[in-house]
């Protein structure tokens, strides 16, 4: 029977501990007791937490926006948790609140700690909780205060990004503004000095006087020509006339012929035959027509030399005058086309300049526009109550949870002492 008794009591069964845990219950409410009055007292001593949200959104993560001149600041959720976790934004503030000075005295690392900066990149924003202790009537108003002062300081910080911004849009529309000025100036420079030293209304003058000069002389050379076309037949006739006709006439006498009837007329006129002989001598006289055939013929023939002549002068003034036109018409053209080409140069250049002001009237009003695009914030609300489990539920939980570890304590040297004794 004893060592029934022993084997039992040297088992841990559910019955041996709850008999343990009775035989001790004067130690373990003591325990209990005793740990309400420590948590009571630590919970009197230390002031409770309280905890506020504020919260950033970042709008805008986009870059240089070339098509309206605008050069913007890219905006990532870490960098800018990052900036806000800076030793310089800690102190600013710090110093901003007074959070320096008592009661709660902090340096920048205590801030650090209580303040937490957290990038939340599936919602594209940024989480500012702080916490502090109730060291102040106020605390409550005083934690959202530091929770809205990091939003302030994104607020100056996004001013500051969207400034630059706008600084580095200006500086870009302004030299793009001025590049696009001095290039329309220039072209206006050399169009009007094209324009001005190239000689199209005199060329054109100039063609205009050899065109009608030209038409002039091969109206002359038509004359001359038809003109000589007549002059050259009749020539020709009158050449063979001239031809068939004796300069000298011939006049034979009947006596001359017939020189027996020299006595018969002699007897009949009574006058000696040699004075009837000299009489019917042979003689020569000019002829008349031939006379005036060859006067006619040498008319004719200068007049042909003359016509021959004015056509060949007439026909190298033509192509003078062909030449001379040939190298206004040249002039002209080239003259007109760099006009044209200038005329052509200057308009680009006119809506250019046309479309860079426009583009940059769209870039000024985008400026504007961008000044809400950047950040939006969501100030933190005063908690109505301390951050974390309530202080009523501690006290009445810590002598529950001092008594179950008492018991824990308990039944593990009973396990022990169990397994020593087998």
């Amino acid at each position: 029977m004893a060592d029934t008794t022993s084997s039992m009591e040297r088992e841990l069964t559910l019955l041996n501990l709850t008999l343990l845990a009775m035989r001790r219950w004067k130690a373990l409410l003591a325990v209990g007791v005793a740990a309400a009055i420590v948590a009571s007292v630590v919970l009197w001593v230390t002031p409770p937490t309280y905890e506020a949200t504020a919260k950033i959104l970042v709008m805008r993560t986009r870059s240089s926006d070339v098509s309206v001149g605008l050069d913007r600041t890219v905006i990532e959720p870490d960098y800018f948790a990052a900036v806000l976790e800076s030793d310089a934004v800690l102190q600013a503030v710090l110093t901003e609140l007074g959070l320096d000075q008592p009661p709660y005295s902090f340096d920048v690392e205590r801030l650090r700690s209580a303040v937490n900066v957290s990038p939340l990149r599936n919602e594209n924003s940024i989480e500012v909780s702080a916490e502090l202790p109730a060291l102040e009537e106020d605390t409550p108003r005083k934690v959202a205060e530091l929770a809205d002062a990091f939003i302030a300081e994104a607020s100056r910080i996004a001013e500051s990004l969207l400034r630059k911004d706008i600084e580095r849009s200006r500086a870009l529309f302004d030299e793009e503004y001025a590049r696009v000025c001095d290039h329309l100036e220039e072209v206006r420079k050399q169009y009007q000095r094209v324009f001005l030293t190239a000689p199209i209304l005199e060329k054109e003058k100039e063609i205009e006087n050899l065109h009608y000069y030209q038409r002039q002389i091969q109206a002359s050379l038509a004359l001359a020509i038809a003109d000589l076309e007549q002059k050259e037949p009749k020539l020709a006739t009158l050449k063979e006339m001239l031809d068939g006709e004796d300069r000298l006439l011939t006049v034979t006498r009947a006596l001359e012929e017939e020189p027996s009837l020299l006595g018969v007329y002699s007897a009949k006129t009574g006058r000696a035959a040699t004075q009837l002989y000299s009489a019917t001598s042979t003689t020569q006289v000019v002829n008349d027509v031939y006379t005036n055939l060859r006067d006619l013929t040498d008319t004719t023939r200068g007049d042909v030399v003359g016509l021959k002549a004015a056509v060949a002068a007439l026909g190298e003034d033509i192509e003078d005058c062909n030449r001379r036109i040939w190298t206004a018409e040249r002039i002209y053209n080239a003259s007109k086309e760099a006009v044209a080409y200038w005329d052509n140069v200057l308009e680009t250049a006119v809506l250019t300049h046309r479309a860079v002001d426009e583009r940059h009237k769209l870039a000024a009003m985008a400026i504007v526009a961008d000044r809400q695009d950047l950040i939006n914030l969501f100030p933190a609300v005063p908690p109505r109550k301390p951050s974390g489990v309530s202080r009523f539920f501690l006290v009445m939980a810590t002598p529950f949870l001092a008594m179950v570890l008492f018991l824990g304590a308990l039944f593990l040297v009973e396990a022990i002492r169990v397994s020593l004794r087998e």
